[in-house]
């Protein structure tokens, strides 16, 4: 039941995620010691290059080499290799859908099948290239992207264009997909753009780091921009019905010192009124 519930984690293959799908199961097939059967078809495996002194029994087959030589292949390696490849067919089928499964019937061993499922799913699919290389040309920056997140997501579009259309794979390295991201943030970057070009022994990685420092700036400039705008706005705060007698009386009690206050002028907002009252403090 736990084995079951291992290969529910790796979804059907389709062509969206035949890469994916690919890298696991190569991982999975090589954990289980039958990747093999993928790489190489039975005669490569088992064949026996000289007959000499080797004393394994051998099974000789009706067909020749290049060196129009008889073919001979060691018996124990090929039942082990049918059995291997009996395995691996039965974990790949666990998710294959069942038209895919049904080619065992054309491509009847596991090196075909898995060769033919490579073939089929890495075949260019233009409309879907396309629409990821519209979301990469087009790339903006909105108000909550971070410099990782942006760049990740570049780098899933990069993915899925690769996939779609194995030709434009590279048509996007780091450096380029470093321009994308650059075109897209907006003019508070300028400066640091600026200065991150003209140092040209910086990495890709670096500039991200500078980009990255460079936000991490501008959040903590706007974070302390708010509490003195927050302490502004207290000062003309509502003050309820039931209240406001009371704050007539205050502000009546306190008049006279206001009155002392407008010969003196706050040098930190340059209003009249003493440093200990404002609201700037």
């Amino acid at each position: 039941m736990a084995e079951d519930k291992e290969y529910e984690k790796i979804p059907t293959l389709t062509r969206e995620n035949h890469e994916t799908w690919f890298r696991r199961y190569k991982i999975k097939l090589k954990g289980k010691d039958v990747f093999y059967v993928c790489e190489k078809p039975l005669l490569e495996h088992c064949k026996v290059a000289t007959v000499g002194e080797i004393t394994a029994a051998l099974e000789e087959l009706d067909i020749t080499d290049a060196a129009n030589a008889r073919v001979h292949i060691n018996i124990e390696k090929k039942a082990k290799y049918l059995k291997d490849e009996a395995s691996a067919l039965d974990i790949m089928f666990r998710s294959l859908s069942e038209d895919d499964q049904s080619l065992i019937d054309e491509y009847e061993t596991a090196y075909a099948l898995w060769a033919y499922l490579q073939k089929k799913y890495s075949q260019t699919d233009a409309t879907t290239a396309n629409i990821y290389m519209t979301k990469i040309q087009m790339f903006t920056f909105g108000a909550d992207n971070t410099i990782v997140g942006a760049w990740d997501k570049l780098k899933d579009y990069r993915s899925k264009l690769g996939a779609a259309d194995l030709n434009a794979k590279n048509a996007y390295n780091d450096l380029a997909l470093l321009l994308v991201l650059v075109r897209a943030l907006p003019k508070e970057y300028e400066t640091t753009i600026d200065t991150l070009n003209a140092q040209s022994t910086l990495t890709v990685d670096d500039k991200l780091k500078h980009l990255e420092a460079k936000q991490m700036r501008l959040q903590q400039d706007e974070e302390h921009a708010h509490p003195a705008f927050k302490i502004k706005s207290k000062s003309n705060k509502y003050v309820p019905p039931h209240q406001r007698g009371r704050s007539a009386t205050q502000d009546s009690t306190s008049s006279s010192g206001d009155a002392a206050a407008s010969n003196y002028t706050c040098h930190l907002c340059q209003k009249d009124h003493f440093l200990r009252h404002c609201p700037y403090l």
